[in-house]
C-alpha cells in the first residue's frame, strides 16, 4: 500500500510524442473490516413491524459511531434485545463491548434507535435510546471516561442508571430521533424531536462539560404550529378549493445539524400533516445557521430571524420565516426526509437530497449546494441509492457513502479549479458484504482523520428475527490532484492542481527522493511548458512547504497584538509588556488568540520574561481546536523577583497536544502582588 499511495503522489512527462493525460485513477484502500457484534438485532417480517427489519446502521441513527482521544465507540442492539455500547482503540484493536442487560426494546420499529454523544470538554460519554414520541431513555458517565480511556476498566458500572431526566430540565416527554452533536467549545448539544411525525417542534439542549450538568435554556427553535400551508395540487399557482389541501401543524425533517468551524449549520424539509402525515407531504429544502450555539438563528442572507427557547411566531423559525427556503420543492415529488449535509468552515454547505428530477417521475439523488457567498445552485446525479452520508476534504472533493441493492457504495463528487460545480462518480462497491443499513458512517472520525468508517449490519437473511454481525469497516482514499496534460496541436504540456494546502515540486532527468524543487512562491495553477519540456524527463508531485521555525511570535511591538487577559493590568513600553497583578484577585491570565495552531509540527513554546513577583508556580494551558482549555496544562517555574530569563516547555509532555490547537494561556500565581514583563512570547518547532 505505501508503494501505491507514493506513486499516486506524482505526475511524469516523458520524452515521448505521444505523452498524455497521466493522472492515476482515483482508489479506495480498504484498511481494516471489524466485527462489532456477531449477533446484532434485526426484527421479524410482521405486522408488529415499522420501517423496515434493520434497526442498526440506519440513517435515523445520527450517530453511533464516535471518534476521540484515540478510541472509537459504538453503540447498538443486540440480538437479546439489550443496549451496547462498545469501543476499539484505533487502528485495529479489539472491540469491547458493555452490554447494559437492565434495559431491553420490546418492540420492533426501527426509528427506535440508540445513539451516542461525547463531550469532548469532559470526557463524558451519552447514550440516548429507544424513542418514537417516548419518554427519554438516557444513561451517561461521569467525567473524564473517554479523556483516559486506558485508565478506565469498561464496564456497565461507568455509566448511570436508566433516566427519562436531563438534570435541571427535568422529564423529557414525546421524544424522537434525538442526536448529539459534539460542539467546539467542549459541550455537548442534543436535538430532537417533540411530539410527532407532520406536527413537531425541533429542540436543542446543552450539556455543560464544565460544571458536569445539561443547562437550562435553549429549547425549541422550529416550531410546528405557526402559520397555515397550502398546497395548490394543480401547481398552477390559482387556488382551487376541490384541489388543494391546508395544513396547520407540520415538523422540520432534519437532514443534519453539525458544525464547521464555530458555526452550527441546520437543514431540513418540511413535512405537513394535511389529511394525514405522509411522506407524499414533504415539501420544500430549508437552510438556517447558527453563530453563537443555537442561541440565535440566520437565515440564508444573514439575517437574524429567530432565538431559541420563545415560543413567539416572530422569534421562532417557522413556515413564514423569511430568507430559510434554499430550494422550492412542492410536495409529491417523492422528497425523502432525513438525508444528509456537510458544511465548511468558510459558510459553504453541501446537501444530499433524494426527490423526483425536476418536470419527470424519476427519483435521484441531487446534490444542492451554497457557496460561501450564500448563492445555491443544484444539480441531478446519475443514480440514487438509501439515505446516504456525505464528507468533503479540504479541497472540497466531496464523498457519499449509501447503499443500493444490500451493497455499500462511495461515491467522489470532483470539484472544478474555481469550485462552482462538481463531477459525480460511483467509485466504490463492497461486494464482500451483505449491507442490510444505509451507509452511516463516523463523521466524527473523518475530521480528525479522513478515514471514512462505515457502520454496516448484515441484511436479514429471512422474515424471523434471525441475527447478523455488526461490522465497522474503514476505508482510506487516495484522491488524484495533479494532472498534466499535452495540447496536441501546439505540443505544449499543462500542469494543473487542486491543493489548497500544497506546493508545486518538480525534477528532471534520473528520478531521486533528495532532488525535489519547489517551484516559486505564488505559482498558480495551470503552469504551460514549452514543446521542449517534453525532451528530458520531467517529474512533478504537491508537497506540503516547509514550515517556518517560529508559528507565531508576541513581541508588542505592533501593540498588544491578539491576546486578552483577566484580573491584570497592562502597560506597553519599549516592545516590553507590562502585566500588574492584583492580590486581591483569582485566576489572573494572559490568552493568546492565535488562531489555529499546528501541534504535530509546533510542539515548543518560548517566553523571555522578568518576574518580579513571589511567586514560582504557573501554568501554560490550551484548547485543542474540538476541546477546552480544563485539564490541559503544564508547569512553568520562573525566578521568585528574579532578572530577565528565558523560559521553554515541550508541549508534548501533555498527550493532548495533537491536531489543531485553538488558543494557548499563560496563567500567573493567584493572590500576588507586583508585575510580570514580558519580552516575548513565541511558538516554535
Amino acid at each position: 500500500m505505501p508503494r501505491c499511495l507514493a506513486f499516486l503522489a506524482y505526475v511524469a512527462l516523458l520524452a515521448s510524442a505521444q505523452a498524455t493525460t497521466t493522472t492515476p485513477a482515483l482508489e479506495v484502500f480498504q484498511l481494516a473490516a471489524t466485527q462489532v457484534d456477531e449477533k446484532g438485532l434485526n426484527f421479524p417480517v410482521s405486522e408488529t413491524t415499522n420501517f423496515g427489519t434493520t434497526i442498526n446502521g440506519r440513517t435515523h441513527q445520527q450517530w453511533p459511531l464516535q471518534t476521540f482521544k484515540g478510541y472509537q465507540y459504538a453503540t447498538y442492539y443486540d440480538h437479546n434485545r439489550n443496549v451496547c455500547v462498545a469501543r476499539r482503540k484505533l487502528p485495529t484493536g479489539d472491540w469491547e463491548t458493555i452490554r447494559f442487560t437492565d434495559y431491553t426494546i420490546d418492540n420492533n420499529d426501527s426509528h427506535n434507535v440508540t445513539v451516542i454523544g461525547i463531550a469532548e470538554g469532559d470526557g463524558s460519554i451519552h447514550l440516548a435510546f429507544d424513542h418514537h414520541k417516548s419518554d427519554l431513555n438516557y444513561r451517561a458517565t461521569g467525567p473524564g471516561v473517554a479523556t483516559h480511556p486506558e485508565s478506565v476498566a469498561w464496564d456497565a458500572s461507568l455509566f448511570s442508571a436508566v433516566t427519562d431526566t436531563l438534570g435541571p430540565l427535568g422529564k423529557l416527554e414525546d421524544v424522537t430521533y434525538p442526536r448529539f452533536v459534539p460542539m467546539p467549545n467542549g459541550n455537548l448539544m442534543l436535538y430532537y424531536r417533540y411530539w410527532t411525525s407532520g406536527n413537531g417542534d425541533s429542540m436543542i439542549r446543552e450539556y455543560d462539560a464544565t460544571t458536569h450538568q445539561w443547562t437550562t435554556g435553549l429549547g425549541k427553535f422550529i416550531a410546528r404550529d405557526k402559520a397555515t400551508y397550502t398546497w395548490d395540487h394543480d401547481g398552477d399557482g390559482q387556488i382551487a378549493t376541490d384541489r388543494s389541501e391546508s395544513s396547520p401543524y407540520r415538523y422540520a425533517y432534519i437532514n443534519a445539524i453539525s458544525y464547521a468551524g464555530s458555526r452550527l449549520h441546520v437543514s431540513w424539509i418540511w413535512r405537513d400533516v394535511f389529511t394525514k402525515t405522509s411522506l407524499t407531504n414533504n415539501h420544500d429544502i430549508c437552510y438556517a445557521y447558527s453563530d453563537d450555539d443555537g442561541r440565535t438563528w440566520k437565515n440564508n442572507a444573514g439575517q437574524q430571524v429567530a432565538i431559541t427557547g420563545t415560543d413567539a411566531k416572530d422569534t421562532l423559525i417557522t413556515l413564514d420565516t423569511p430568507g430559510i427556503t434554499v430550494v422550492p420543492i412542492a410536495p409529491g415529488q417523492n422528497a425523502i426526509n432525513q438525508c444528509t449535509h456537510y458544511a465548511y468552515p468558510d459558510g459553504s454547505i453541501h446537501l444530499m437530497m433524494r426527490h423526483h428530477v425536476s418536470g419527470s417521475a424519476d427519483t435521484r439523488y441531487h446534490h444542492h449546494w451554497r457557496d460561501a457567498a450564500g448563492q445555491w445552485r443544484t444539480q441531478a446525479l446519475p443514480f440514487t441509492g438509501s439515505r446516504p452520508s456525505l464528507v468533503g476534504d479540504d479541497d472540497k472533493n466531496l464523498f457519499l457513502a449509501y447503499t443500493n441493492g444490500n451493497r455499500t457504495h462511495i461515491a467522489h463528487g470532483i470539484p472544478n479549479p474555481d469550485k462552482t460545480a462538481w463531477t459525480w462518480n460511483r467509485i466504490f462497491t463492497q461486494d464482500e458484504f451483505n449491507d442490510g443499513g444505509e451507509g452511516v458512517i463516523d463523521f466524527s472520525r473523518w475530521q480528525q482523520e479522513r478515514i471514512l468508517s462505515t457502520y454496516s449490519q448484515g441484511a436479514s437473511p429471512d422474515s424471523n428475527e434471525t441475527p447478523t454481525s455488526l461490522h465497522v469497516i474503514d476505508y482510506k482514499i487516495a484522491v488524484p490532484s495533479l494532472e498534466a496534460r499535452l495540447d496536441p496541436l501546439t505540443q505544449q504540456v499543462s500542469v494543473t492542481w487542486l491543493s489548497n494546502d500544497k506546493r508545486l515540486q518538480t525534477q528532471t532527468g534520473n528520478l531521486a527522493d533528495d532532488a525535489w524543487q519547489f517551484l516559486p512562491e505564488g505559482t498558480s495553477s495551470p503552469i504551460v511548458l514549452p514543446p521542449d519540456a517534453l525532451a528530458t524527463p520531467s517529474f512533478f508531485r504537491l508537497a506540503s512547504p516547509p514550515a517556518p521555525a517560529v508559528h507565531r511570535r508576541f513581541d508588542w511591538n505592533q501593540g498588544e497584538e491578539n491576546v486578552t487577559h483577566k484580573h491584570l493590568q497592562s502597560s506597553l513600553s519599549g516592545g516590553i509588556l507590562t502585566l500588574t497583578l492584583d492580590p486581591t484577585l483569582h485566576d489572573p491570565y494572559l490568552r493568546l488568540n492565535d488562531g489555529s495552531t499546528d501541534a504535530n509540527t509546533y510542539s515548543h513554546v518560548r517566553l523571555r520574561v522578568k518576574n518580579n513577583t513571589a511567586g514560582t508556580d504557573w501554568k501554560i494551558f490550551f484548547a485543542p481546536l474540538d476541546g477546552g482549555e480544563a485539564g490541559n496544562s503544564l508547569n512553568l517555574t520562573p525566578t521568585a523577583n528574579g532578572d530577565w530569563e528565558t523560559l521553554e516547555v515541550d508541549m508534548r509532555q501533555d498527550p493532548d497536544w495533537q491536531g489543531d490547537i485553538k488558543t494557548i494561556r499563560l496563567d500567573f500565581d493567584t493572590f500576588q502582588s507586583g508585575t510580570v514583563e514580558i519580552d516575548f512570547i513565541e511558538i516554535f518547532q
